[in-house]
């Protein structure tokens, strides 16, 4: 999970997520790698800026473990403050229709009305608590945010952990991109980034979500070269940061052999990780090399077999790359069994079956799996 210094460097030794279950949340974890024996949450949220680019939101840490001798879809959750939350999932009816109950199986998504208010009032429960703990506050305001779409009190929340927290860059970061996101109020988000920033000048997630900002915000793109530099500087064995600096390099900046230079050292720092691996294959299946880049697409699913965004980007391979329509439908079917709830995963689906097998019946189906919050929320 990934580092933070300052104020945050003690979210790296303790695990702060309330809301491992919670389909919509974009946590991510150093690298999008799992620790040993975790499970992997949903690793990040896109969205299209102003500038028609995809922005990467970026979050403190969070990991979700299973907890000793629970039931299979049982986990235990530890906040930075010490105190453990327990949710278990329950079977849905696309659980059902899609069959992903098989052994071993990590579902995600959501539980019932009534499991979603007992998690908010846990939430609620725990900021009482403790009134003044960064990640408790945190926690609420993205389920109040992706969860139930109430923004006033989201906002309200992520601006009290600031009024809280005043030099914390978690807290800073998170109004930022709420701030930019629902509001677009870019003035005061890029305060508040520079504000995380000066907290503390090393701090990876204030200076690559800065970075971030910059190109596809304001498209300064060597502005936002200089603070991935400065972010790898602070963090040179950040896997995570390697390989965004290398997508930076090799889709903004058009710079193919550096952003190989550093793909190559994200895979190095953390060869089993599949966010790193993947991203890796695609670059290479940009520079025409299929061998090399199947090799890493499979690594990656080796590596995290029930990964969706692995399976789903090698499924996209197969079918984009290759031509392989049988063995791209499979993988990408895997990906949607993986999470049902992964609107990018949906949406490759739904192309593939529409372009690929021209079968809109059923695309129009697996597009209907698709969060209606979510979507009111984009228009």
């Amino acid at each position: 999970s990934s580092s933070l210094s300052s104020s945050s460097s003690s979210t790296s030794k303790s695990l702060n997520s309330a809301l491992g279950s919670c389909h919509g949340l974009p946590y991510r974890l150093r690298g999008g790698c799992p620790e040993e024996g975790a499970v992997r949450v949903e690793l990040s949220k896109h969205r299209q800026s102003s500038a028609g680019k995809q922005l990467r939101l970026r979050r403190a840490p969070s990991l979700l473990q299973r907890a000793p001798h629970a039931e299979p879809l049982q986990h235990v959750v530890v906040l930075r403050g010490g105190s453990e939350s327990y949710s278990t999932g329950s079977e849905s009816e696309n659980d059902k229709k899609l069959g992903t109950k098989e052994p071993g199986f990590k579902s995600y998504g959501h539980g019932d009305d009534e499991e979603e208010e007992d998690e908010e009032q846990d939430l609620l429960d725990e900021v009482e608590r403790s009134p003044h703990n960064v990640d408790a506050l945190r926690e609420l305001g993205y389920y109040l945010w992706e969860e139930l779409g109430d923004l006033d009190r989201a906002e309200s929340t992520f601006q009290d952990n600031v009024n809280s927290n005043p030099r914390d860059p978690v807290a800073l970061c998170d109004l930022a991109n709420f701030m930019c996101e629902e509001r677009r109020n870019l003035t005061m988000g890029e305060e508040l980034y520079l504000r995380a920033v000066e907290s503390n000048p090393f701090d990876s997630l204030a200076l690559t979500n800065y970075a971030d900002f910059l190109e596809t915000e304001k498209l300064d793109l060597e502005g936002a070269k200089q603070y991935y530099l400065r972010a790898i500087e602070g963090n040179p064995s950040d896997a995570e940061i390697l390989c965004d600096y290398a997508d930076f390099l090799a889709h903004r900046m058009k710079d193919t052999d550096e952003a190989q230079v550093f793909y190559k050292r994200a895979c190095e720092k953390r060869p089993h990780c599949p966010k790193t691996l993947s991203a890796y294959g695609s670059f290479l299946s940009g520079q025409n090399q299929t061998e090399e880049a199947e090799s890493f697409f499979l690594r990656a699913i080796d590596s995290s077999p029930h990964d969706p965004e692995a399976l789903c980007e090698y499924g996209r391979f197969l079918w984009k790359g290759i031509g392989d329509l049988e063995k791209a439908e499979i993988y990408l079917r895997r990906a949607l069994k993986s999470n049902p709830h992964n609107e990018e995963v949906i949406d490759d689906l739904a192309e593939f079956l529409r372009k690929g097998k021209c079968n809109d019946g059923e695309a129009s189906e697996i597009l209907a799996l698709k969060d209606p919050m979510s979507d009111e929320r984009s228009d």
